[in-house]
């Protein structure tokens, strides 16, 4: 029993540690992409800057980390309402 709940206790901890690593490169790139945009803005060169490839690609980063980010979240609340359950949960290293 005891056993078992420490496993139980590691799923979680992963899971919200995986949350937490996500939600940082997350805030990462958007530290990036504010950067960028403060660059522009002081140049005059808001509209070279939106349209440019590096914001195109920090933008979609974004949007996969969100995706990903979702998915643990859910994850995790299907590991707090089945406890017990054997799920595994997907460690992946988000791509940066």
């Amino acid at each position: 029993m005891a056993a078992e709940k420490t496993e139980e206790f590691t799923k979680l901890g992963k899971a919200k540690i995986e949350i937490l690593s996500t939600k940082r490169k997350i805030s990462a790139k958007f530290t990036e992409l504010g950067s960028i945009l403060y660059d522009a803005i002081k140049e005059g060169n808001t509209e070279e800057a939106i349209k440019s490839s590096k914001v195109e690609e920090l933008l979609k980063n974004v949007k996969t980390l969100e995706a990903e980010l979702d998915s643990k979240e859910e994850k995790l609340e299907d590991l707090k309402k089945k406890p017990d359950s054997e799920e595994k949960i997907d460690i992946e290293d988000a791509e940066e």
